[in-house]
Protein backbone atom coordinates (compact mmCIF):
# COMPACT_ATOMS: atom_id res chain seq x y z
CA UNK A 1 0.00 0.00 0.00
CA UNK A 2 1.27 3.27 -1.33
CA UNK A 3 0.78 6.37 1.31
CA UNK A 4 1.74 10.14 0.61
CA UNK A 5 2.90 12.00 4.02
CA UNK A 6 3.81 15.50 4.57
CA UNK A 7 6.82 15.61 6.53
CA UNK A 8 8.83 18.90 7.97
CA UNK A 9 11.64 17.54 6.18
CA UNK A 10 12.79 17.63 2.85
CA UNK A 11 13.55 14.22 1.67
CA UNK A 12 12.86 12.41 4.51
CA UNK A 13 12.74 8.46 4.26
CA UNK A 14 10.26 6.91 5.80
CA UNK A 15 11.76 3.54 5.29
CA UNK A 16 14.40 4.57 7.77
CA UNK A 17 11.47 4.93 10.93
CA UNK A 18 11.34 1.53 12.60
CA UNK A 19 6.94 1.08 13.32
CA UNK A 20 6.14 0.30 16.67
CA UNK A 21 3.12 0.25 19.21
CA UNK A 22 2.55 2.29 22.16
CA UNK A 23 -0.63 2.81 24.32
CA UNK A 24 -2.20 6.01 22.62
CA UNK A 25 -2.01 8.57 25.83
CA UNK A 26 -5.84 9.42 25.55
CA UNK A 27 -7.94 6.23 24.88
CA UNK A 28 -4.70 3.44 26.25
CA UNK A 29 -5.48 1.72 22.95
CA UNK A 30 -2.29 0.46 21.33
CA UNK A 31 -2.01 2.66 17.96
CA UNK A 32 0.87 2.51 15.66
CA UNK A 33 4.16 5.05 16.40
CA UNK A 34 7.14 5.79 14.19
CA UNK A 35 10.77 5.70 15.94
CA UNK A 36 13.65 7.07 14.39
CA UNK A 37 17.88 6.02 14.32
CA UNK A 38 18.25 9.29 16.25
CA UNK A 39 15.39 8.58 18.93
CA UNK A 40 12.84 10.52 17.87
CA UNK A 41 9.09 9.35 18.14
CA UNK A 42 6.56 10.66 15.35
CA UNK A 43 3.31 9.74 15.21
CA UNK A 44 1.24 9.73 11.93
CA UNK A 45 -1.65 12.07 11.62
CA UNK A 46 -4.41 12.08 9.33
CA UNK A 47 -6.73 15.43 8.64
CA UNK A 48 -9.54 14.94 7.28
CA UNK A 49 -12.46 17.85 6.19
CA UNK A 50 -15.54 17.92 4.27
CA UNK A 51 -15.70 17.16 0.56
CA UNK A 52 -15.44 14.18 -2.04
CA UNK A 53 -12.92 11.41 -2.00
CA UNK A 54 -9.62 12.53 -3.63
CA UNK A 55 -6.43 11.22 -5.04
CA UNK A 56 -3.05 12.17 -5.51
CA UNK A 57 -1.40 12.93 -8.74
CA UNK A 58 2.31 13.13 -8.33
CA UNK A 59 4.59 13.41 -11.49
CA UNK A 60 3.51 10.58 -13.71
CA UNK A 61 1.70 8.13 -10.90
CA UNK A 62 -2.02 8.58 -9.26
CA UNK A 63 -1.98 7.17 -5.56
CA UNK A 64 -5.82 6.33 -4.99
CA UNK A 65 -6.13 7.17 -1.38
CA UNK A 66 -5.71 11.06 -1.84
CA UNK A 67 -5.69 11.86 2.31
CA UNK A 68 -3.72 13.98 3.92
CA UNK A 69 -1.23 12.29 6.62
CA UNK A 70 1.21 14.36 8.52
CA UNK A 71 4.26 13.01 9.95
CA UNK A 72 5.08 15.09 13.18
CA UNK A 73 6.97 14.54 16.20
CA UNK A 74 5.31 13.48 19.51
CA UNK A 75 6.25 14.37 22.92
CA UNK A 76 7.03 10.79 24.65
CA UNK A 77 6.43 12.75 28.05
CA UNK A 78 2.54 12.23 27.39
CA UNK A 79 2.48 8.49 26.90
CA UNK A 80 4.60 8.38 29.79
CA UNK A 81 2.01 10.04 32.03
CA UNK A 82 -0.14 7.59 32.47
CA UNK A 83 2.78 4.80 33.26
CA UNK A 84 3.56 6.71 36.06
CA UNK A 85 0.38 7.69 37.51
CA UNK A 86 -0.84 4.46 37.56
CA UNK A 87 2.49 2.66 39.19
CA UNK A 88 2.31 5.55 41.70
CA UNK A 89 -1.26 4.74 42.63
CA UNK A 90 -1.03 0.71 42.71
CA UNK A 91 2.43 1.02 44.38
CA UNK A 92 1.94 -0.46 48.38
CA UNK A 93 3.16 3.18 49.48
CA UNK A 94 2.95 6.49 47.68
CA UNK A 95 6.71 7.01 48.98
CA UNK A 96 7.85 4.21 46.51
CA UNK A 97 10.42 4.86 43.98
CA UNK A 98 10.54 2.76 40.72
CA UNK A 99 12.98 2.14 38.04
CA UNK A 100 11.94 3.86 35.00
CA UNK A 101 11.78 0.20 32.93
CA UNK A 102 9.50 -1.19 36.05
CA UNK A 103 7.04 1.13 35.49
CA UNK A 104 7.10 1.23 31.50
CA UNK A 105 5.46 -1.91 31.90
CA UNK A 106 2.33 -3.97 30.40
CA UNK A 107 1.19 -4.16 33.90
CA UNK A 108 0.09 -0.69 33.96
CA UNK A 109 -1.01 -0.52 29.88
CA UNK A 110 -4.71 -0.70 29.49
CA UNK A 111 -5.49 -4.13 28.41
CA UNK A 112 -6.71 -4.46 24.64
CA UNK A 113 -10.33 -4.16 24.33
CA UNK A 114 -12.74 -6.93 23.95
CA UNK A 115 -14.41 -7.07 20.50
CA UNK A 116 -18.16 -6.15 21.84
CA UNK A 117 -15.95 -3.06 23.69
CA UNK A 118 -14.25 -1.96 20.47
CA UNK A 119 -17.54 -0.25 18.83
CA UNK A 120 -18.66 1.29 21.58
CA UNK A 121 -14.73 2.77 22.08
CA UNK A 122 -14.65 4.07 18.78
CA UNK A 123 -17.31 6.72 19.59
CA UNK A 124 -15.33 7.93 22.49
CA UNK A 125 -11.56 8.25 21.02
CA UNK A 126 -11.08 11.79 20.15
CA UNK A 127 -12.70 11.70 16.61
CA UNK A 128 -10.48 8.70 15.20
CA UNK A 129 -10.62 8.20 12.16
CA UNK A 130 -13.00 6.00 10.07
CA UNK A 131 -11.29 2.97 8.92
CA UNK A 132 -9.75 1.47 12.08
CA UNK A 133 -6.11 1.03 12.55
CA UNK A 134 -5.35 -2.54 12.05
CA UNK A 135 -2.13 -2.94 14.46
CA UNK A 136 -1.15 -6.47 13.56
CA UNK A 137 -0.31 -5.11 10.57
CA UNK A 138 2.90 -3.41 12.06
CA UNK A 139 5.69 -6.31 12.11
CA UNK A 140 5.99 -6.11 16.27
CA UNK A 141 5.68 -9.77 17.75
CA UNK A 142 5.44 -7.93 20.89
CA UNK A 143 3.29 -4.82 22.61
CA UNK A 144 6.22 -4.33 24.88
CA UNK A 145 8.37 -3.49 22.32
CA UNK A 146 7.65 -0.15 21.53
CA UNK A 147 7.76 0.02 25.82
CA UNK A 148 11.62 -0.66 25.34
CA UNK A 149 12.30 1.65 22.74
CA UNK A 150 10.49 4.57 24.94
CA UNK A 151 12.04 3.77 28.16
CA UNK A 152 15.51 4.12 25.82
CA UNK A 153 14.34 7.24 24.60
CA UNK A 154 16.91 10.53 25.57
CA UNK A 155 14.25 12.79 25.40
CA UNK A 156 11.48 11.06 28.00
CA UNK A 157 14.45 10.57 30.69
CA UNK A 158 15.64 14.26 30.21
CA UNK A 159 12.46 15.72 30.25
CA UNK A 160 10.55 12.79 33.16
CA UNK A 161 11.95 15.75 36.17
CA UNK A 162 8.78 17.61 35.14
CA UNK A 163 6.50 14.56 36.04
CA UNK A 164 8.26 12.82 38.63
CA UNK A 165 10.94 13.28 42.32
CA UNK A 166 13.53 11.10 41.39
CA UNK A 167 16.76 9.72 43.16
CA UNK A 168 20.10 7.94 42.29
CA UNK A 169 20.74 5.07 43.73
CA UNK A 170 24.39 2.39 44.00
CA UNK A 171 26.11 6.15 43.51
CA UNK A 172 24.50 7.56 40.73
CA UNK A 173 24.38 3.22 38.70
CA UNK A 174 20.81 3.62 38.20
CA UNK A 175 17.66 6.26 38.88
CA UNK A 176 14.55 5.60 40.18
CA UNK A 177 10.84 7.82 39.76
CA UNK A 178 8.20 8.42 41.73
CA UNK A 179 5.08 10.87 40.31
CA UNK A 180 4.64 13.89 41.07
CA UNK A 181 1.36 15.33 40.25
CA UNK A 182 1.85 18.84 41.22
CA UNK A 183 4.87 18.67 38.86
CA UNK A 184 2.91 17.53 36.44
CA UNK A 185 0.06 20.06 36.46
CA UNK A 186 2.86 22.90 36.51
CA UNK A 187 3.97 21.10 32.84
CA UNK A 188 0.85 21.15 31.44
CA UNK A 189 0.26 24.91 32.31
CA UNK A 190 4.01 25.48 30.77
CA UNK A 191 2.12 23.83 27.57
CA UNK A 192 -0.58 25.49 27.37
CA UNK A 193 1.51 28.82 28.20
CA UNK A 194 3.17 27.77 25.21
CA UNK A 195 0.37 27.06 22.74
CA UNK A 196 -0.97 31.01 24.15
CA UNK A 197 1.73 32.44 23.47
CA UNK A 198 2.18 31.62 20.09
CA UNK A 199 -1.24 31.20 18.71
CA UNK A 200 -1.08 34.07 16.92
CA UNK A 201 1.52 32.54 14.85
CA UNK A 202 -0.66 29.86 13.46
CA UNK A 203 -3.03 31.11 11.22
CA UNK A 204 -5.84 27.81 11.62
CA UNK A 205 -5.77 28.99 15.37
CA UNK A 206 -6.73 32.66 15.07
CA UNK A 207 -9.58 31.90 12.53
CA UNK A 208 -11.24 29.28 14.38
CA UNK A 209 -12.35 32.12 17.06
CA UNK A 210 -12.19 35.05 14.68
CA UNK A 211 -15.76 35.60 15.88
CA UNK A 212 -15.22 34.69 19.23
CA UNK A 213 -12.51 37.66 19.48
CA UNK A 214 -15.09 40.31 18.11
CA UNK A 215 -17.89 42.05 19.70
CA UNK A 216 -21.14 42.42 18.60
CA UNK A 217 -20.19 45.87 16.82
CA UNK A 218 -17.56 43.96 15.25
CA UNK A 219 -14.83 45.87 17.26
CA UNK A 220 -12.37 43.09 19.03
CA UNK A 221 -12.44 42.09 22.82
CA UNK A 222 -10.12 42.87 25.29
CA UNK A 223 -6.82 41.39 25.24
CA UNK A 224 -7.59 39.52 28.87
CA UNK A 225 -11.01 37.78 27.26
CA UNK A 226 -8.80 36.96 24.39
CA UNK A 227 -6.19 35.05 26.86
CA UNK A 228 -9.26 32.96 28.35
CA UNK A 229 -9.96 32.04 25.05
CA UNK A 230 -6.23 30.97 23.67
CA UNK A 231 -6.51 29.30 27.10
CA UNK A 232 -9.72 27.06 26.56
CA UNK A 233 -8.45 26.22 22.83
CA UNK A 234 -4.89 25.35 23.85
CA UNK A 235 -6.46 23.13 26.49
CA UNK A 236 -8.30 21.42 23.97
CA UNK A 237 -5.82 20.60 21.69
CA UNK A 238 -3.95 19.61 24.08
CA UNK A 239 -6.94 17.21 24.94
CA UNK A 240 -5.80 14.06 22.42
CA UNK A 241 -3.03 13.66 24.49
CA UNK A 242 -4.21 13.59 28.01
CA UNK A 243 -6.97 11.33 30.04
CA UNK A 244 -10.60 12.62 30.62
CA UNK A 245 -9.21 12.97 34.36
CA UNK A 246 -6.63 14.96 32.97
CA UNK A 247 -8.35 16.90 30.43
CA UNK A 248 -10.92 17.73 33.14
CA UNK A 249 -8.24 18.87 36.01
CA UNK A 250 -6.50 21.19 33.67
CA UNK A 251 -9.79 22.49 32.65
CA UNK A 252 -10.86 23.13 36.06
CA UNK A 253 -7.30 24.53 37.08
CA UNK A 254 -8.11 27.20 34.93
CA UNK A 255 -11.60 28.11 35.90
CA UNK A 256 -12.71 26.85 32.24
CA UNK A 257 -15.14 24.27 31.05
CA UNK A 258 -15.53 22.55 28.38
CA UNK A 259 -16.65 23.45 24.46
CA UNK A 260 -19.92 22.30 24.11
CA UNK A 261 -20.35 19.24 21.84
CA UNK A 262 -22.63 20.32 19.52
CA UNK A 263 -22.01 23.72 17.64
CA UNK A 264 -24.70 25.18 15.26
CA UNK A 265 -22.53 26.08 12.67
CA UNK A 266 -25.38 27.87 10.71
CA UNK A 267 -25.54 30.73 13.54
CA UNK A 268 -21.90 30.17 14.94
CA UNK A 269 -19.13 31.34 11.77
CA UNK A 270 -16.50 28.92 13.52
CA UNK A 271 -16.03 26.20 15.58
CA UNK A 272 -13.79 24.91 18.18
CA UNK A 273 -10.22 24.15 16.83
CA UNK A 274 -10.78 20.82 18.24
CA UNK A 275 -13.73 20.03 15.56
CA UNK A 276 -11.13 21.81 12.74
CA UNK A 277 -7.85 20.08 13.21
CA UNK A 278 -9.08 16.44 13.35
CA UNK A 279 -6.29 14.24 13.29
CA UNK A 280 -6.36 10.80 13.44
CA UNK A 281 -3.25 8.25 13.79
CA UNK A 282 -2.76 5.98 10.86
CA UNK A 283 -1.24 2.83 10.65
CA UNK A 284 1.74 2.26 8.62
CA UNK A 285 2.83 -0.61 7.49
CA UNK A 286 6.06 -2.18 7.40
CA UNK A 287 6.41 -3.46 4.01
CA UNK A 288 4.33 -0.29 2.32
CA UNK A 289 5.65 2.47 0.45
CA UNK A 290 5.66 5.75 1.94
CA UNK A 291 6.70 9.07 -0.33
CA UNK A 292 7.20 11.98 1.80
CA UNK A 293 6.28 15.67 0.37
CA UNK A 294 7.76 18.82 2.39
CA UNK A 295 5.31 21.46 3.27
CA UNK A 296 6.48 23.86 5.84
CA UNK A 297 3.15 24.78 8.14
CA UNK A 298 1.69 21.15 8.61
CA UNK A 299 4.27 20.40 11.97
CA UNK A 300 3.88 24.03 13.21
CA UNK A 301 1.85 23.06 15.52
CA UNK A 302 3.45 19.80 17.29
CA UNK A 303 6.11 21.84 17.54
CA UNK A 304 4.83 24.28 19.68
CA UNK A 305 2.87 21.51 21.71
CA UNK A 306 6.46 19.74 22.53
CA UNK A 307 8.06 22.73 23.77
CA UNK A 308 7.64 22.87 27.70
CA UNK A 309 8.21 26.52 28.13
Amino acid sequence: MSQIVFSHKRDQDLEQLCPLRLPCPRSGQWIPYLFSENQQLYELQQVTGPGRKACWLIENTTYKNGGVRLLTLVDPLFIALTFLEKAYHDSHSYATYRKLEDILSKEYATPQPQEDEEEEQDTMMDDRMDDRMDADAIDQPLEESGLDRLAQLKELKAGLHYLCDSQDVGGGLFTVYRFNQEKTMLWLHRKVDQLVRNFHTIPLLMKSVEYECMNEDGSSISEEAKNVIYQREAIHLLAKYLTEAWFDKLLASYNLSRIPETVAVSSQPTVSVQKQYKTYTKNVSAKSTTKTVSTRSTTQLSKVILQAY
